[in-house]
């Protein structure tokens, strides 16, 4: 499992990053600056048998065959843990779920209250801006962010990067046991 702690202190800028830390998954670039996530090397442009999750809601992609990683509507500060279930035991999942099961859950909306503005640098143009806010009303609960991302790789070869995304969280506590959970997102990546 990948907490949100050890996913801090990884320092990986992009999702797909994190599972170099789990054994048997193999993260690579396909054209440059199109993650690739596999388990145990077998692998193509969309690798079929890695079922990804997102708090329950497959996101899978049956016109791609597979997972598109630049486009998972979700940023790493919202992640509240990562969990991989290798091997056949994720098969009971669905098809998708021969080789591994990887599911995302994101933080409650009630931890995010006010307003946090993050602006990250790095080297060969990295520019990363996020804007986070979060609310209470009652028994509902809401997070909303937004974030932008510049990067210009390398020198020389065609693997830069745009990026703008916008997700947003409504938990409603309806009664003392059940909960309402709607989750949005829109990404745009050129």
């Amino acid at each position: 499992m990948i907490d949100r702690q050890l996913i801090k202190l990884s320092g990986a800028k992009e999702i797909a990053d994190l599972f170099r830390l789990v054994p048997g998954m193999h993260v690579g670039h396909f054209r440059g600056n199109d993650p690739v996530v596999a388990y145990q090397g077998l692998s193509s442009e969309f690798p079929q048998g890695v079922q990804v999750l997102i708090d329950g809601r497959s996101v899978y992609s049956p016109i791609f065959g597979g997972v598109d990683w630049s486009n998972i509507p979700v940023v790493m500060e919202d992640i509240e843990r990562i969990e991989v279930i290798r091997g056949a035991n994720g098969s009971s999942f669905d098809s998708n779920a021969f080789q591994a099961v990887i599911n995302i859950t994101t933080s409650h909306a009630v931890q995010t209250s006010g307003v946090q503005v993050k602006n990250t640098l790095g080297e060969r143009g990295y520019q990363r801006i996020l804007l986070r806010g979060g609310h209470s009303f009652g028994d509902i609960d809401f997070r909303l962010t937004g974030s932008h991302i510049d990067d210009n790789g390398y020198a020389g070869n065609d693997d830069d990067t745009r990026q703008d995304l916008l997700t947003g969280r409504i938990d409603y506590q309806v009664t003392h046991y059940d909960n309402l959970q709607l989750n949005f997102g829109v990404v745009n990546t050129l």
